[in-house]
Parts: structure tokens; sequence; C-alpha cells
């Protein structure tokens, strides 16, 4: 079982690969993190580490899926998938990929969309290698809080 001070060092970890995600990504705090993220039953988060413990070993990658019912259809949506740079080319993002795509089939999901920068080269050829095509739609945005 997690103390609360292995869970706020995990949480760091987990900032930590937030940010070479994004250069807007907020810090979350143990409070959002274990209320809005932990406790959804549509959510799932996959985290790799690089002893087989997790306890004990140093989280290197991680990747999120969310669910949803929609009236057309229950889908998946994987976002947030990163690999620590100094870990990157070893295949862990594509056994995160793959884990989500695992957790999609056993809730019975009919698809998965996600999204990528275009600059992110290496993620592109991946989910294309995992069978993700690209769609005519665009994504658009409205953004309602600033950062």
């Amino acid at each position: 079982m997690a103390t609360k001070k292995s869970s706020i060092l995990r949480l760091a970890e987990i900032n930590h690969l937030l940010s070479q995600l994004s250069e807007r990504a907020k810090p979350l705090t143990l409070k959002k993190f274990n209320e809005t993220i932990l406790k959804q039953k549509n959510f799932c988060l996959l985290r790799a580490y690089l002893e087989d413990s997790s306890e004990t070993g140093q989280l290197v990658g991680m990747g999120s899926i969310y669910f949803e019912h929609t009236l057309s259809g229950f889908k998946g949506y994987i976002d947030d998938v990163v690999v620590d740079k100094m870990y990157r080319g070893l295949s862990i993002g594509e056994q995160i990929t793959r884990g989500l795509i695992r957790v999609a089939k056993k809730r019975g999901a009919e698809w998965i969309d996600l999204t990528s920068n275009p600059k992110r080269k290496a993620a592109i050829a991946l989910y294309k290698k995992l069978g993700f095509r690209k769609r005519d739609s665009k994504p658009y945005r409205l953004v309602l809080k600033k950062k």
C-alpha cells in the first residue's frame, strides 16, 4: 500500500513526465489527482517503471485512456502518452499504447481516438504501426479557461 509520502513522490514523477509532454501542462496536486482522476470509473492510467516494482522503480512512461458513451457509440480516447526523454527508443511508448488498446477492447469500446502533434514524428509512426489511421475531420478547440 502506498503511503502519502510515496504518493507525493509518484505525483512528482507524473508531473515531470507531463512537463515533457507539453510546456503548458499545469502540475497536478495530490487532491486533484485523487479526486478527479483516480476516482473516475471511465479512466485508466497505465504507467511504466524502470524496475519490476511500482513501489521502488522509477516511473519512465505513462499513458491514459478514458471512455464515453455517446449517441454514436462507446468510445475510448487515448491521451497523455509520454516516455521520459532518457528512455525513448526502447519501445516503452509502444508497450503503454498496446496496453491501453487492450483495456479498450476489454471494456468493449467500439473505437479509439487520439490526437498527436504533427511534430511528434515517432509517435505518429507508432500509432500508424498499431493500426490508427488519420481521420478527415480536424480537431477544433474552444478554450474556456486561460492557463
